[in-house]
């Protein structure tokens, strides 16, 4: 190993014991005692994206926390920020590893510039009081119907597609709602299982969209391998609808996310490469 490669694998060591990672496992070990549903964990880094993939596997299969699940790598577009999504420690929660380019960083907490916190965790107390602001409606045998009807609607029809698209690496299906999420949620895995779609896990969650705390409700798939998120706004007039405004990005039914525009996103900066052998030296 060169000594550009040990002294990068010493930096990566001492991250491994930094606060800002203690704080990840912190709550990736729901030491606060709840079911913690998911965390976003941002990071500066000159690391590239593959290298800090394998040193993630490293360092969970050192602690018996084989990853589960394949990792995705796209761009948190319009931001300058890119993310190995839906990483799965085995029996543990899954998270986002959210990271920018530094070029003087080996690995740190992303700044304030960027993020207000740079490790965050959504929990069963926090979704039971995000969930309480609204006012869903009880559901009958009206909405029943309405939400399976939308579950065979030629919006859930293109869901499929953008799901089942090899070039789609996440999606979030974008719908007004004034039902509870778990309501949602039992049509939906009704549905997953007529289009012959295995379900490997599902969580409520939130996400913010333009400054605003928002819902969904992600599905994790083993068949198709996709992380598809139904997002939801409130709306007290509607059962179940394909929200009339964008989210995200400029189309109000969906944010589709492929790994178009990461290979302009890497070609911004200078990324370190470091050996697999550099890498399981890191995690010792």
């Amino acid at each position: 190993m060169s000594s550009e490669s040990s002294k990068l694998v010493e930096k990566i060591r001492e991250y491994w014991k930094s606060a800002h990672w203690q704080r990840f496992l912190h709550f990736l070990q729901e030491k606060e005692g709840e079911k913690v549903y998911h965390i976003h964990h941002w990071i500066d880094t000159s690391i590239h994206p593959e290298s800090l993939q394998i040193a993630l596997q490293f360092y969970f299969a050192r602690q018996g926390w084989e990853i589960d699940r394949e990792i995705d790598t796209y761009v948190l577009s319009p931001k300058p920020i890119a993310t190995l999504h839906g990483v799965c420690p085995k029996g543990m929660p899954h998270f986002d590893f959210n990271f920018r380019y530094r070029p003087d960083v080996v690995l740190a907490p992303m700044g304030a510039d960027a993020v207000k916190e740079n490790c965050q965790s959504w929990g069963e107390s926090y979704m039971k009081k995000f969930h309480s602001q609204f006012s869903f409606r009880p559901v009958g045998t009206r909405e029943e119907e309405a939400i399976e009807g939308w579950f065979h609607s030629a919006h859930w029809e293109r869901a499929c597609h953008h799901c089942e698209d090899p070039k789609v690496v996440h999606i979030h299906v974008n719908v007004v709602t004034s039902v509870h999420p778990d309501a949602i949620t039992e049509a939906a895995k009704r549905a997953f299982k007529r289009e012959g779609w295995t379900l490997w896990d599902y969580t409520p969650c939130i996400f913010d969209v333009r400054g605003v705390t928002t819902g969904k409700i992600v599905f994790m798939l083993s068949y198709p391998q996709q992380i598809f998120d139904i997002c939801w706004r409130f709306d007290p007039e509607v059962v179940l609808a394909p929200s009339p405004k964008p989210f995200m990005l400029t189309d109000p039914e969906f944010d589709v996310r492929t790994q178009g525009d990461l290979p302009g996103f890497l070609a911004q900066g200078k990324w370190v490469t470091l050996s697999r052998e550099a890498l399981r030296e890191s995690i010792t």
